[in-house]
């Protein structure tokens, strides 16, 4: 019998906005990464200005997150 864990919902998510949206990686954790592109970064100049020459930070996340997934599901590692 293979038993799935699924990650505990942090206790800092609890804080809110002025957690999620302090990095990616909160959001990330918390499951708040459209709600903090949405509400917060959209209006924090750090987040609105791109250098065209910068790599993105969340479209890479995006990426890796999206390949590690699609990779579970071919390894049929994925809790129903």
């Amino acid at each position: 019998l293979t038993t799935c864990l699924i990650s505990a919902y942090k206790q800092d998510c609890a804080v809110g906005p002025a957690y999620w949206c302090k990095s990616f990686q909160n959001a990330e954790d918390c499951g708040a990464i459209r709600h903090c592109t949405d509400t917060v970064w959209r209006y924090d100049g750090k987040h609105t200005t791109v250098d065209l020459s910068t790599k993105c930070e969340w479209c890479q996340k995006i990426i890796e997150n999206t390949h590690k997934a699609i990779n579970n599901i071919v390894n049929n590692e994925v809790c129903y």
